[in-house]
């Protein structure tokens, strides 16, 4: 998908997630990686429906779904969705995501404007965070 085929990426994605076992660790790392991809493509909404197929179901979420959910959604201009799942990150792991200087440490595989994009969800969710349910 990287190199401009992204019909030819998603198809491929199609149909590894296909022959895959509904629930299976390869199937959700599939939906994981498929997110990446559509993300870095510029469908953020597809990304976000992959990755909450990734792990839609499972009493266990993993560390990378809060940050990596607040990150599109601030994209998309759902500000009060992004800074709820931030606030769920820093509830989470408080040592780790209260601060956003942090973040190149955490997140070295990201880029440096995604962790940009972060630090500012960081900030408003420093500035006014969400209260808990």
């Amino acid at each position: 998908m990287a190199s401009g085929r992204a019909e030819t990426g998603r198809a491929l994605y199609a149909r590894a997630i296909a022959q895959a076992q509904e629930g299976s660790t390869r199937r959700r790392m599939l939906q994981w990686n498929q997110g990446w991809d559509l993300y870095r493509a510029g469908d953020l909404e597809a990304a976000l429906g992959s990755w909450g197929q990734a792990y839609a179901n499972r009493l266990v979420h993993p560390s990378w779904v809060p940050p990596t959910l607040a990150l599109a959604l601030w994209k998309l201009e759902r500000r009060d969705e992004a800074v709820a799942w931030y606030a769920a990150a820093v509830r989470t792991y408080p040592d780790r995501w209260s601060n956003p200087a942090a973040l190149p440490a955490l997140l070295p595989d990201w880029t440096k404007a995604d962790r940009a994009t972060l630090a500012e969800v960081a900030t408003a969710w420093r500035e006014a965070p969400p209260a808990w349910p």
